[in-house]
């Protein structure tokens, strides 16, 4: 038997919440998505449970459920569930092109200490076996945070980017762009998302907290997250794209596919934005995506609401189109069910996406390990919310991995291509660059 107790505090700054969750020895989860003004972090585990392969999902989702049913919520009347943090792998299927360390193929972890950050407040959840410490532990968990020295925090840290790496340098992906169009020209497949992997070999601590905090104001469309496993490594990104969200019976989905720069000004901006509405290789790329996430989502539903045409999506760095798909559920069915019949979508692997998915294996020489794969959280009500991990990276051993990819449909052009991929590694780059200033 397990307890859960929450405590509501004055909002607590992200930065102390940050500071003092900073690459410790504990399995630690952030999560903030400024869509729905939600900040969750996760401190220690009560409980983990690893993922082999896709096999393992139904199994998982069992062990899920059956923890977050054994715990006794004392404190109900703050609507603060326990969750499961984690994700898993693009492919969890066994990969010879091991670039990802010990770091496991999938993973989900209770948390000791949940932390819920909204605009006015901050709620603190210990879950433990104890009915009787909660109210004290908390409580001196809350002072330790409100506590953080700042002077301390901001104590500068070098660090040296020793050598870069590209594993698929230019011509290389060029060819492989070749490779797949010439597939494409056949009539065997209408879209395969390419990836790439940049490494960079660093000297000195990778500080965390301020690569989330840089990430937190140059980014505040996207989901910014990370997972860090403490001698396995730390997977951090900043997406733009949500998998799916579940809230009782509403679901919640997203088409992001189709990229173009941002303007050097306003006026060249509004000029690119017109020009990605109607340009047919983005718009071919996107239509892929929602037609496949809504073939499997609309037997699903009672209606099924598709933006009549696609909306911008503007980033630092890129612009995207983007179209929401909505809908409510027929009957209840559990979040992890759900990212299990719609991951991956053809916006990460391609179309059709079994014959895509082959492709990838064969044309890209390292494993995509949690790059493009669903990172979120499920709370006991079976509700959760999943984001897709691209423009991200893994740290390990002094070792940061970098990933980007790319649609490419018939009417791609291959350098076209290799400059779009370079521009969605910068939020990364960006972070590696001003982590010692």
């Amino acid at each position: 038997m397990m307890f859960s107790y929450t405590k509501k505090f004055n909002r607590i700054n992200t930065q102390q919440l940050l500071e003092n969750n900073n690459y410790n020895n504990e399995p630690s989860f952030f999560w903030e998505n400024n869509k729905s003004n939600e900040l969750l972090i996760g401190i220690g585990c009560n409980e983990e449970i690893e993922l082999l392969n896709s096999n393992d999902l139904d199994s998982v989702h069992s062990k899920i459920t059956k923890k977050l049913n054994t715990i006794t919520d004392l404190t109900p009347e703050m609507n603060m569930k326990p969750k499961f943090f984690g994700g898993y792998k693009f492919n969890t299927e066994t990969s010879e092109k091991n670039n990802w360390d010990n770091f496991p193929n999938g993973y989900f972890m209770l948390p000791k200490y949940t932390i819920m950050s909204n605009q006015k407040n901050t709620f603190i959840t210990l879950i433990s076996t104890s009915d009787k410490e909660n109210i004290t532990t908390i409580d001196e968990f809350a002072k330790k945070i409100i506590n953080t020295n700042m002077e301390t925090a901001k104590q500068k840290n070098k660090l040296y980017a020793k050598t870069i790496d590209d594993i698929d340098c230019k011509s290389n992906y060029l060819k492989i762009i070749n490779q797949i169009l010439s597939d494409i020209k056949r009539g065997s497949i209408n879209k395969v998302v390419i990836s790439k992997l940049k490494t960079i070999s660093i000297k000195g601590r990778f500080n965390l907290s301020k690569a989330m905090q840089q990430l937190q104001k140059s980014y505040p469309e996207c989901i910014n997250f990370y997972i860090h496993l403490p001698n396995r490594g730390t997977f951090l990104g900043s997406t733009p794209e949500r998998l799916i969200k579940k809230n009782n019976a509403q679901l919640i989905s997203e088409a992001i596919a189709g990229t173009f720069r941002r303007g050097l000004n306003m006026k060249e901006d509004l000029i690119l934005e017109n020009q990605i509405k109607e340009d047919l290789k983005n718009l071919e790329e996107h239509n892929l995506v929602i037609k496949e996430i809504a073939h499997i989502l609309n037997p699903l539903l009672k209606n099924i609401v598709i933006s009549k045409s696609p909306n911008i999506l503007k980033l630092k760095n890129v612009q995207h189109l983007i179209t929401n798909i909505t809908g409510e559920l027929k009957k209840n069915i559990h979040i992890l069910k759900l990212v299990k019949m719609i991951h991956p979508t053809p916006a990460v692997s391609g179309y059709p996406v079994d014959k895509a998915k082959k492709l990838i294996d064969k044309y890209e020489k390292h494993d995509r390990g949690w790059y493009s794969g669903p990172i979120g959280w499920i709370d006991s009500s079976g509700d959760g919310d999943f984001c897709i991990g691209i423009r991200s990276s893994f740290i390990n051993n002094n070792i940061i991995q970098l990933f980007s990819g790319g649609g490419i449909v018939l009417n791609s052009i291959p350098e076209e291509e290799w400059i779009e991929t370079e521009l969605k590694m910068k939020p990364i780059l960006e972070i590696i660059k001003n982590n010692d200033q």
